[in-house]
């Protein structure tokens, strides 16, 4: 019987994984887990690399098998995370508000919603000047504001998940004839560049909430 070589996971490595699990986060858990600031920052996102170009890949393993784990017990899948993304992306506001002829704001109720439609909702407020009189409380002025979760950033996850966001670049072959070669967004190789990666999602997010007014 062949005996199994593969490397385990010391008790420090385990709890990497542990405290990656949490917010997938390699430099905060690389430091929770008792590694130096100075191996958390230049070596903690090489662990966690895909695509075979992890720099300790039993370690990488075992993140795979604790999310495939934890989503068992979860019972969370792919296709549930897709749907709900789905929902958010393609959300129309019209389902949820009515305006009438004099543009007052409604919110429609939420059991004329369809099911599951609520959790699209991120916030409901109102607020209102009251001024109380002698024949009871009236209304000065009223402001009603009415937000759906990001579609933009929903339509952004499901892009990534279905591989749409690629760029077509050509390179010659051998015989110098072009050829197109579909090229994936670069992942990360450091925390520099991973920390750089954080940086321009959040411009992008900043510059579509301000361009949605």
């Amino acid at each position: 019987m062949k005996k199994n070589t593969r490397k385990k996971c010391n008790a420090r490595e385990e709890r990497f994984v542990q405290e990656y699990l949490i917010d997938l986060d390699p430099h905060r858990a690389a430091i929770d887990s008792g590694y130096s600031k100075t191996i958390a920052k230049s070596k903690a996102f090489q662990w966690v690399a895909g695509g075979g170009r992890s720099t300790k890949p039993y370690l990488f393993e075992a993140i795979q098998v604790a999310m495939d784990e934890r989503s068992k017990r979860t019972e969370i899948t792919q296709d549930m995370v897709v749907r709900e993304l789905a929902a958010i992306g393609f959300a129309d506001m019209a389902d949820f508000v009515t305006i009438n002829e004099s543009g007052m704001i409604q919110a429609n109720p939420l059991n004329t919603l369809e099911e599951g439609k609520s959790r699209i909702i991120r916030k409901v407020r109102e607020k209102r000047v009251i001024k109380s009189t002698a024949e009871g409380d009236q209304i000065l002025d009223a402001t009603y504001e009415f937000e759906l979760c990001d579609k933009v950033k929903s339509l952004e996850l499901l892009g990534k998940h279905l591989k749409m966001f690629t760029d077509k670049v050509e390179f010659p072959d051998k015989d110098g004839n072009p050829q197109n070669l579909t090229c994936f967004p670069p992942e990360p190789k450091t925390m520099e560049e991973w920390e750089e990666m954080v940086k321009a999602q959040r411009k992008r997010e900043q510059t579509a909430k301000e361009n949605n007014g």
